[in-house]
C-alpha cells in the first residue's frame, strides 16, 4: 500500500521530498509564528478527549474516585457534567469548563519538559 500512495505522489512531489509530502510548509516567517502562539492560551482552547473509561454507563455526578484525579490532584473533567446528545448524529457527548485553577497552572508553568 505504502509503495503504491508513494508512486502516485511522485507527480506531486520531487523525490527528495516524497516523505514529507503535504507536511511541507512554506518559508518560516517569525511574526506569523508569534501571532499564533499569542493567540495560542489556556483561555482560548479546546481539549477534546476520548477514552473507553469513560462511557455512557457513567452520570457524571457520581462521587470523585481515586482514578478520576491526575497526578497533580486535579478531579479529571472526563468524569464531571451530564451526558448530551448532539442533535444530528446522536452523539453523546459532554462539555465542561476548564477550571481556573487549571488555566492558571498551564498559563505559568513551573516546569515544562518534566
Amino acid at each position: 500500500d505504502f509503495c503504491t500512495t508513494a508512486a502516485g505522489m511522485l507527480f506531486t512531489y520531487a523525490p527528495e521530498k516524497l516523505l514529507a509530502g503535504s507536511s511541507l510548509t512554506e518559508e518560516y516567517d517569525a511574526d506569523i509564528t508569534a501571532a499564533f502562539l499569542e493567540r495560542f492560551t489556556p483561555e482560548n482552547c479546546l481539549v477534546t478527549v476520548w477514552a473507553p473509561e469513560f462511557d455512557d454507563n457513567d452520570d457524571g455526578n457520581a462521587d470523585q474516585k481515586k482514578e478520576d484525579v491526575d497526578v497533580d490532584g486535579h478531579l479529571s473533567s472526563a468524569s464531571l457534567g451530564e451526558w448530551k446528545v448532539e442533535k444530528w448524529y446522536g452523539a453523546k457527548h459532554r462539555s465542561v469548563k476548564i477550571s481556573d485553577n487549571l488555566v492558571k497552572e498551564w498559563s505559568h508553568p513551573t516546569d515544562i519538559d518534566a
